[in-house]
């Protein structure tokens, strides 16, 4: 047998909604329950990104090569020290019959880390012998690779502040400093440069990933089930401005996660219908439209 619902059952029924604290749940005056009939429109945000990583390398790295002839007289620096611009390295003495020599210093061309000695001493060498490496290690450099397809957006970035991460989950900042102009053409690959300053518990040669913004989330996110279609049309129930229903033509994007995008006709903070009933009419108010979706719900529980 159908049951009915009298009109003052009803009046009850929403006066006790209206003056209770269960009126957050049916679209109160600035909340968003996603279990209630009037929700706000929110900011899309859900930016696309991309993941690149690789190891760490010196800011700089020179190998100081010997520009004259002679012998290794003495090596003045070890692996592992720290030398400043001017630095000695070595002494290289120059043995000519008949002529005398002052011994020739070769000075360390920048500030860093001694990484490799490629001579010893004694040993006899020309003009142009590779012989001590340093590296600046002021900063690290995380140089990746990119897509034409990703590069663009990349380049826009600018100097945007970056966060690396380690395999193991610790966090160090960074900061973009340079995408290359063109691409490698062997690959097509655009090289990014992302520098990270020194840090007692980064090291060379770590691993580290970065998470780069490449496409912006722009439009406002509403309900995916409040969005209607209708002679080809695309629109919500919204409550304007005076507290009345009213019918909002939109321009809808994707959805995902019960969520859709809307590009055009709604604007951050708009209050809609969350859940239509089909009772929703023009210039309801909202007490009518919440007296119209209980009268609903109730007779289609009623069934």
């Amino acid at each position: 047998m159908r049951r009915t619902i009298s009109g003052s059952f009803l009046f009850i029924v929403f006066f006790l909604i209206v003056h209770s604290p269960l009126t957050a749940q049916f679209g109160g005056q600035g909340r968003n329950n996603s279990n209630g009939i009037i929700a706000t429109a929110g900011a899309a945000g859900a930016d696309r990104f991309i993941t690149v990583g690789g190891r760490l390398t010196p800011y700089r790295k020179i190998t100081h090569s010997i520009n004259v002839e002679g012998s290794v007289d003495a090596l003045l620096v070890r692996q592992g020290d720290r030398v400043s611009v001017g630095s000695p390295l070595l002494r290289i003495s120059r043995d000519v019959v008949g002529e005398t020599y002052r011994p020739v210093i070769l000075e360390s061309r920048i500030s860093g880390i001694v990484s490799g000695i490629q001579v010893y001493e004694n040993q006899s060498v020309k003009s142009g012998t590779e012989a001590v490496t340093v590296l600046d290690d002021r900063n690290y450099l995380l140089n990746v690779s990119l897509s034409d397809r990703d590069a663009p957006a990349v380049r826009k970035l600018g100097s945007l502040a970056v966060r690396g991460k380690t395999p193991e989950g610790l966090v160090f900042p960074g900061t973009i400093q340079s995408l290359s102009t063109e691409p490698d053409y062997n690959t097509g690959l655009f090289t990014l440069t992302i520098t990270f300053p020194r840090n007692r518990d980064l090291y060379l040669g770590t691993v580290l990933f970065v998470d780069l913004p490449v496409e912006q989330a722009s439009g406002i996110t509403v309900e995916e089930m409040a969005v209607q279609q209708e002679d080809g049309s695309t629109f919500l129930w919204v409550i304007d401005d005076e507290g009345l229903v009213r019918k909002q033509t939109v321009k809808a994007g994707g959805s995902s996660e019960g969520k859709t995008e809307i590009l055009e006709g709604m604007a951050e903070g708009d209050r809609y219908v969350r859940t239509p009933s089909g009772k929703e009419k023009p210039g309801m108010s909202i007490r009518e439209l919440i007296q119209a979706t209980m009268a609903g719900n109730a007779a289609q529980g009623g069934n």
